[in-house]
């Protein structure tokens, strides 16, 4: 059991924060906004759900949802 856990002095000795520099910065492709009339049918010819920001995120999957639910 000794082998799994971890010394207390080499956890408290750890740095945690980091620098700015450090920090990640979103992708310069992330879209901040959603269209719903620009969705295509096609799921390979679509933006994924992460390439959009992650405040609009629930609302395209909601809409590509619907898209997948209506019929031809």
């Amino acid at each position: 059991m000794r082998r799994f856990l971890v010394p207390r002095a080499s956890i408290e000795n750890v740095n945690v924060v980091q620098s700015e520099a450090e920090v990640e910065e979103p992708p310069p492709n992330v879209v901040n906004e959603f269209n719903s009339n620009e969705i295509v049918r096609d799921p390979g010819l679509r933006k994924q759900i992460h390439e959009y920001a992650p405040d609009i995120q629930d609302q395209v999957r909601r809409a590509y949802i619907s898209i997948g639910l209506q019929t031809y």
